[in-house]
Parts: structure tokens; sequence; C-alpha cells
């Protein structure tokens, strides 16, 4: 990032096909660093999801847009659970996950990288 040299967040970048240009930075609903879990998904046909897990914490979360355009984006917690009780496993960014919002359940597939061999 050419403006603040230094740590940027992650964000929603948004292209209007109509306009054919790119429009604003779109924030995310947390705060993330580089080490944090941070991967996206789709979520019927115009909604976006966001998984989020902190390397400081066990914490899981998961945030559903409830209204996205060119220039702006809204946040909704759809789910939030702290692993470490249930498994002490942290998520990485090559993951992907699943929502099934009628059973309010949800589906990550990620790789153990520390178990030999990665599972």
């Amino acid at each position: 990032d050419k403006e603040s040299r230094g740590h940027v967040p992650d964000f929603l970048l948004c292209f209007d096909f109509t306009k054919e240009r790119f429009g604003p930075r779109l924030p995310l609903p947390f705060v993330s660093f580089p080490e944090d879990a941070v991967i996206l998904s789709s979520l019927r046909e115009e909604q976006l999801a966001v998984l989020f897990q902190s390397n400081d914490t066990f914490e899981m979360e998961i945030w559903v847009t409830t209204m996205i355009e060119p220039n702006a984006v809204s946040w909704s917690k759809f789910f939030a659970i702290d692993m470490e009780p249930l498994t002490c496993f942290r998520f990485y960014d090559c993951g992907t996950f699943l929502i099934d919002e009628e059973k309010r359940a949800v589906v990550v597939f990620d790789e153990d990288n520390d178990a030999m061999p990665p599972t």
C-alpha cells in the first residue's frame, strides 16, 4: 500500500461491471493481522461470509454480509465459538467453509500442518 507504507488490514475490493471501475476498500467486521485466519466464502447468490480466527485466541467467528454494494458493506455475526475446550484447533488461510443457514451449522475444511503427515 503506497499510502500507509505499513500494515494494511484485510478488506474487500469491489468491481462495478456497469461502470467498469473499482470501488473503495470495504472494511471487514474485525481487525486482522497477517498471522490471523481470514477465509472468505460465498453464501447463496448475493452474500459473502468470512471466517475469522485470531492467532492469539481459539475463538472462531463467522460474519455474513447483510448488504453489499460497490461502495458500502454491512455485516452481521452469524456464529462464534471458542475452539479451545473442543479441539484446541487453529485454522489457517488455506481452508474453506460452508454454512447451512437453516440448521445454523458450519463445516470447515482445513489442513492440520502439525500432524505428520498433514491431515
